[in-house]
């Protein structure tokens, strides 16, 4: 994608500089002086104004479709940028799950003092509704997390390939 960009990039700054070339070139024959300007008829005068119009007008929709195109190739990589992102938050939730699954199988005991699962009421902090501190189902809540992450983890991961 990053090699698209910039190939389109050199393509536009190309388009742009054959424009800024076919510009001067029109300038260069205005300055030519009046003996050669006479020497032309005037319909060739007209035709070849009416080519370097055609021309420029042709190098001008190159450039609009470039920089539309190089637009596009920009928002799709920043969507797989988000991607990417997301996917490594996720991946470090599934550290953090792992490291938490790791402390509990240390104890012994039916209720855990590493951890506690609350649940609350939104926006109000020290509401508890409930709260679960038991070892064993702590366990299987992180188990049950873990794959439900790695199963977002596969998907992202298959976005970035596919897009």
């Amino acid at each position: 994608m990053e090699k698209e960009v910039k190939t389109i990039g050199e393509e536009l700054t190309k388009a742009v500089e054959t424009m800024k070339e076919a510009g001067k070139a029109g300038k260069e024959i205005s300055k030519q002086p009046v003996k050669e300007k006479k020497q032309t008829d005037t319909p060739a005068k007209g035709k070849g104004k009416s080519a370097k119009k055609d021309e420029a007008a042709k190098l001008q929709e190159e450039i609009d479709r470039k920089t539309k195109e190089l637009e596009r190739c920009l928002a799709e990589l920043e969507r797989k940028k988000e991607i990417s992102r997301n996917r490594t938050a996720f991946i470090n939730a599934m550290d953090k799950l792992e490291e938490a699954a790791d402390k509990l199988k240390e104890e012994n005991t039916f209720e855990t003092a590493f951890y506690k699962l609350r649940f609350t009421e939104a926006g109000y902090s020290g509401n508890d509704i409930f709260t679960i501190s038991n070892r064993f189902l702590l366990e299987e809540f992180t188990g049950f997390m873990k794959k439900k992450i790695q199963s977002k983890i596969e998907e992202l991961e298959q976005l970035l390939i596919n897009e």
